[in-house]
């Protein structure tokens, strides 16, 4: 399975592929859609469990032990868990770290599982009528002089109720049961996960959910973690236990916790260079399943992830990594009358200086001929093309890491703005797998 090789005359030694035909099937989460326990919270921006087994699958040497900085929902860590590969993953995101560290649970009975739910219904019958304290989010429901919310109020009532039902149920169903519920939100709520942002619904302002029907979308969602659950309790038999090393907070700082030599192989997919920010994007879970309580709270997880965004005014960084960056950066600031954001150079430069770090750890924690498999985006800015792939490839070849190949898995939408002549040869945006092996000793 071998595309045609590019030759960049920028960089000359890099092998690039374009084997898009082949990998942008198992690039998108939406082929997790039927697996059991994958399922149970669609989490737009990762990839499939699938990708995880075929780059397993390709690796020669034993697989023991491997490794995911960025976890999202979790999807290495659980792929592994199924076929008994040790796994350790870290998620900056409360939310979405909840999500991974529930789906690597191994616990789950049938029994345990029904007797929480009919806990949980018991508790919410007798809470009918009860109003509960509602997050001080400004846009979390309805409110004077406010145009838009994000769920009307018998709805954000249903859900703090359900939330407040779990309370007095074993914890592995009472978190358990937390996935439930940031499971529907979505179709309970007024918005959608729409590329970079939380977008409104077209028909949002005639969401007529009442409490009760709020209940009983969340009891039939239910019915399908009980089945994933009685689905794994009759195929197999999970060896590894990746739910207790699932950690939740900064990623270089987790990965200083992760003794040197130790992983075989790292599969991740750092945040794209893209002006994302995943704590935009989850503010309804974040808020209504009570998350974040506090503005501060939010600040301070965007103040933890990696420089890919604007919603933090960076510290400005001179010392770029290499010329070609800085030379890139200047391009972008050339005419700041056209850049949406005056952050926008502060953040690409951060960005890089970021990945350094996170790549030396990751060098430093990979055994000697271990693989590191990175996925990654480029971008566009005031018109420059930011080879993010080649870059972090530079980068991670300065760290003692030998670049065997770059792979393209998933051609993305070209801008409609004109690149110019010179940088064509970058075009088109694309999502790339670069494939690293620490130098032996």
């Amino acid at each position: 399975m071998m595309g045609e090789s590019i030759v960049l005359h920028r960089f000359p030694n890099a092998r690039i592929y374009d084997l898009s035909p082949y990998y942008s099937e198992f690039v998108p989460f939406t082929a997790n859609s039927v697996y059991p326990v994958h399922r149970w919270y669609r989490f737009k921006e990762g990839f499939s469990r699938d990708l995880v087994h075929l780059i397993l699958g390709s690796i020669k040497d034993k697989v023991n032990v491997c490794l995911d900085p960025f976890a999202g929902s979790g999807t290495t860590a659980l792929a592994c868990q199924e076929i008994g590969i040790k796994c350790y993953s870290i998620e900056v995101n409360p939310f979405l770290h909840h999500i991974s560290r529930v789906k690597l649970v191994k616990d789950y009975n049938l029994i345990g599982f029904d007797k929480a739910i009919e806990k949980v219904k018991y508790n919410f019958k007798n809470f009918s009528g009860k109003n509960f304290d509602e997050p001080i989010m400004s846009t979390i429901t309805e409110r004077p002089n406010l145009e838009k919310w994000l769920f009307s109020r018998p709805v954000l009532q249903a859900i703090l109720a359900l939330r407040e039902s779990t309370n007095e149920v074993e914890p592995i169903y009472a978190d358990l049961l937390i996935v439930v519920l940031a499971s529907i939100l979505t179709d309970i709520g007024n918005t959608i996960k729409d590329g970079k942002c939380v977008r409104y619904k077209n028909d949002w302002r005639e969401n007529k959910f009442t409490r009760d029907d709020v209940g009983i979308i969340f009891f039939e969602r239910a019915k399908i973690f009980r089945d994933d659950i009685q689905s794994i309790e009759n195929s197999y038999s999970i060896t590894s236990d990746n739910a207790n090393i699932c950690l939740e907070g900064n990623a270089l700082q987790k990965l200083k916790l992760i003794s040197g030599d130790s992983i075989d192989a790292v599969i991740t997919s750092p945040p794209y260079l893209n002006s994302f920010d995943y704590t935009d994007v989850y503010m309804p879970e974040l808020w209504a399943l009570g998350f974040v309580n506090s503005y501060k709270d939010v600040r301070q997880i965007r103040n933890e992830t990696v420089r890919s965004h604007v919603q933090v005014r960076w510290k400005r960084e001179n010392n770029y990594l290499h010329d070609t960056l800085g030379s890139l950066i200047a391009d972008v600031v050339e005419n700041p009358g056209t850049l949406w954001n005056s952050i926008i150079p502060d953040m690409i430069g951060g960005y890089f200086l970021d990945m350094q770090e996170i790549l030396g750890e990751l060098q430093r924690v990979l055994r000697s001929n271990g693989k590191l498999y990175l996925v990654v985006g480029t971008s566009s800015y005031n018109e420059v093309f930011i080879p993010t792939d080649l870059l972090l490839a530079e980068i991670a070849e300065d760290l003692g890491f030998d670049l065997e190949e770059i792979r393209i898995m998933r051609k993305l939408k070209q801008s409609k703005k004109k690149v110019e002549e010179k940088e064509q040869i970058f075009a088109p945006m694309r999502e790339s797998m670069l494939i690293l092996r620490k130098k032996g000793i």
